[in-house]
C-alpha cells in the first residue's frame, strides 16, 4: 500500500538516472505516487493534501523528476476524474497521468487577438 511515510523507501529503491522519464513516470504512475491525492489505479490512492505534499517533499528530497505537469495533470485529470467515466478516465486520465501525452488549453478572445477567426495581415 502507497503511504506517505513509505516514499521515501520507494524512491530510493525505484529511482535510477538511467530510467528513461517514460519510465519512471509509468513508475510514479502505477506506485500511486504520481498524483497521490487521485484514486487508486488512476495515479494515486486518494491521499490528503498533507500527504501529498509530503509525497512532493519525499521527491524533491531525493532529487529526482517528478510526475508530468501542466495544463493535462492540473485541470483535465482532475476534471475527468470527478465527472468522466471509468471508460472516460483510463482513456485519457492514465495516459495523461503517465507522461504519454500532453494536453493544451486554448483560449478564444474574439477581437483580442488570440481568436483566430479575426486574424488579419497587412502587406
Amino acid at each position: 500500500m502507497c503511504t506517505a511515510e513509505a516514499a521515501p523507501g520507494w524512491i530510493a529503491e525505484h529511482w535510477s538516472p538511467e530510467l528513461a522519464l517514460a519510465g519512471w513516470w509509468g513508475l510514479l504512475f502505477d506506485a500511486g505516487y504520481a498524483f497521490p491525492t487521485w484514486p487508486e489505479g488512476l495515479g494515486g490512492w486518494g491521499a490528503t493534501a498533507a500527504e501529498a505534499r509530503a509525497v512532493s517533499g519525499a521527491l524533491a528530497a531525493a532529487g529526482v523528476v517528478g510526475p508530468p505537469s501542466g495544463n493535462g495533470p492540473n485541470m483535465g485529470g482532475p476534471t475527468l476524474i470527478r465527472h468522466g467515466t471509468p471508460d472516460q478516465q483510463q482513456q485519457f486520465v492514465a495516459p495523461m497521468g503517465r507522461g504519454t501525452v500532453q494536453w493544451c488549453q486554448l483560449f478564444s478572445e474574439p477581437g483580442a487577438g488570440s481568436d483566430l477567426a479575426s486574424l488579419a495581415t497587412k502587406a
